[in-house]
């Protein structure tokens, strides 16, 4: 064998030279074809010939780059002469033909362009290259390619395209893992607010009036798109024999495809549909499918439209989607049973009391309508030959609107309609020169609907609020409205505050005195500790008629202890300021170790039997009055009748405590 190589050395030593001569013209021939085929590969007709290639080229034909060559995206192709002419020569070639191209590349040429121009993309919906390719999605980064994949197929061949996008490849980031019937990134980024009104199973819906009430889309279009955009692995089979054991690892996936190979999403993930799969039935069983529509008046004022002039306002119990026969039974019973399932459908969702409101909306809107009859009867006759005023027969429509379709099915719109109808009379009958009579309280504003279900006889008389007791019906009398104190967008949350209160009743024209709201200090204050059986002297500033504004300075806008200080000094001396100080810190202390008792006294009494037991019960309820009552009324305003107050709870509590240690 070693004679063999040295056989071989010498021959290449002795014919160098030929060898050499051979190889430079083999270079020369290979210089010379490649530049021959770079030139030409400046054309797609060299593309074209490769019979693999000819899908591509006729998708880049239909494309919008059909005048850029090819070689401007693909350009390293230029150089890969004899490795291309090798693979074909030879039938080493893929069929699965991918081209790698960076963004850099895309934007050698469309950096100098607006890629965010004002106009649509896919019906109606604006795009921004800036927010998907400069910025991470979903924590990963878009490429060029990841959207602009190499052939879209259309219907046919014919309608295939290079580098266009697939709608399938945006809903695969927009609603892969999203809620049902929701986007990722919600539907409004995309859509925006709908502005064209839509009918539905034979109802028109205008989506800003639902928008303006923060409905869900889902709640409508319950189901949006169809396929999921998964990756089933036969999918990776179709590229790799193996090394699939990262298939798990979504985050090394996504590196590999994603970041480093620049592979188009759809390439891998399946497909996913997007549109209206699945909406929501306007109301639930539709009757209509086999009898004469009938309800149709009451299915408008369910969902909220039909009346003239008043946004579109679906019924709370639409929008939770309770169809028809959720309350009602089957058509054709006995009218009697049908209201008494209706009343026990109320109970059963809303609890013990709904049922009665039923009867109060239906009571609220015959006395309504009856009024607003009269009003508009009255306009009618004064406009004589101008019934025909568009605005009076508004309101006729919207008064026999809501009778036919039954108010009660919507009544924050019925009231809403009525009031608009009356509101149109009145303006007729004020140009004529005539004084209308005063609306009824649930007219009056728009706060007034509150009182359809909150009727001022099921309003509690006195209810707590900030350490006080508060009389609904004395601040309707006076004329607040609901809406003075309550939200109405945040149904009767308490918006109002405490110092709020204060501008009216702390006002230079308050007629009330302190009492009206203060009434447990003031009781204390003159010797009873409201709520209680405790009771013994006034204090000695009540017993001299000091009264309440002596002490608290109202217009100050100070602390409250900082005035009541400031007057002690005034009218006796100094020092006597931290005398209120000592009052308080003194009050605090006996309630907290009053509270500590009360919590050991309800342990102990969980462990009491016998006849002792009921005592014990009722000696603690005497001493929670005494506890709360002493909060309430803040032992400052009488500290003596205070401390008299607490030791009287502490006796009555005595079987609690702990026994005294024996002095050894």
């Amino acid at each position: 064998m070693r004679h063999l190589w040295l056989a071989i050395w010498e021959g290449l030593i002795e014919h160098r030279r030929a060898l050499l001569t051979l190889l430079g013209i083999a270079a020369g021939v290979l210089v010379v074809l490649q530049a021959v085929f770079y030139v030409a590969s400046s054309s797609a007709g060299l593309c074209g010939s490769c019979h693999i290639m000819a899908p591509y080229v006729a998708a880049w034909q239909n494309s919008t780059h059909r005048d850029v060559a090819c070689v401007s995206c693909h350009r390293e192709y230029r150089w890969v002469l004899s490795t291309t002419y090798f693979k074909y020569a030879t039938g080493l070639y893929s069929l699965q033909l991918r081209a790698e191209v960076p963004d850099a590349r895309c934007l050698a040429c469309h950096e100098r362009q607006d890629l965010d121009p004002d106009k649509p993309f896919l019906e109606g919906i604006h795009f921004s290259h800036k927010n998907h390719l400069g910025e991470m999605r979903r924590g990963k980064r878009l490429h060029c390619t990841s959207c602009h994949s190499g052939l879209t197929m259309g219907e046919g061949a014919e309608s295939a395209t290079h580098v266009a996008v697939e709608e399938s490849v945006c809903f695969t980031c927009h609603f892969k893992g999203a809620e049902k019937g929701q986007a990722v990134t919600g539907c409004l980024v995309c859509h925006g607010p709908p502005s064209k009104v839509v009918t539905h199973q034979g109802f028109e819906f205008d989506h800003g009036s639902y928008l303006q009430r923060n409905v869900r889309c889902n709640l409508c279009h319950v189901e949006v798109v169809r396929g999921d955009a998964n990756v089933p692995r036969s999918r990776c089979a179709t590229c790799h024999v193996s090394r699939i054991e990262a298939y798990e690892d979504v985050e090394r996936v996504h590196d590999i495809h994603l970041r480093r190979r620049l592979i188009d999403c759809k390439r891998c993930h399946t497909t996913i549909e997007h549109g209206n799969v699945q909406m929501a039935a306007a109301l639930g069983e539709r009757c209509e499918n086999c009898h004469k529509p009938a309800h149709t008046p009451q299915e408008q004022m369910y969902v909220g439209i039909g009346g003239t002039g008043v946004p579109d306002t679906p019924s709370t119990m639409f929008l939770a989607q309770v169809a028809c026969d959720s309350c009602h039974g089957e058509p054709g019973r006995d009218p009697r049973k049908g209201a008494e399932e209706l009343r026990k459908s109320c109970v059963t969702c809303h609890g013990a009391g709904y049922d009665r409101m039923v009867d109060d909306w239906i009571s609220e809107l015959s006395s309504l309508a009856s009024e607003v009859r009269s009003v508009l009867a009255r306009a009618e006759a004064v406009a004589g030959s101008k019934r025909a005023d568009p605005a009076l027969a508004a309101a006729r429509h919207n008064v026999e609107f809501v009778a036919r379709a039954r108010g009660e099915h919507n009544i924050h719109y019925a009231v809403d309609l009525l009031r608009l109808a009356r509101r149109n009379a009145v303006e007729v009958l004020a140009r004529a020169g005539q004084t209308p009579p005063a609306p009824p309280p649930v007219l009056a504003s728009p706060s007034g609907y509150c009182r359809v279900c909150h009727s001022t006889s099921h309003l509690g008389s006195q209810l707590p609020f900030a350490g006080m007791t508060y009389d609904h019906n004395r601040h309707l009398a006076a004329g607040l409205t609901c809406d003075t104190c309550h939200s109405l967008e945040e149904h009767g949350k308490t918006s109002i505050e405490a110092s709020q209160c204060m501008a009216c009743h702390h006002g230079k024209t308050q007629p009330r005195s302190c009492e009206t709201c203060h009434d447990q200090q003031a009781s204390l204050y003159r010797g009873k500790l409201a709520g209680t059986e405790v009771a013994g002297e006034a204090d000695v500033m009540a017993q001299a008629d000091t009264s309440c504004t002596d002490c608290h300075d109202l217009a100050s806008g100070q602390p409250l202890v900082a005035t009541v200080q400031k007057a002690c000094v005034n009218c006796h001396e100094a020092g006597y300021d931290a005398m209120v100080v000592e009052w308080i810190n003194e009050d605090q202390a006996r309630v907290q170790q009053l509270a500590v008792l009360l919590a050991s006294a309800q342990a102990a009494l969980g462990q009491t039997t016998g006849p002792a037991a009921a005592s014990h019960r009722q000696a603690l309820a005497e001493a929670e009055r005494i506890y709360r009552a002493l909060l309430a009324a803040k032992g400052a305003h009488n500290p003596s009748l205070a401390q008299e107050a607490s030791a009287r709870a502490r006796k009555l509590l005595e079987w609690a405590a702990p026994p005294a240690t024996p002095p050894r």
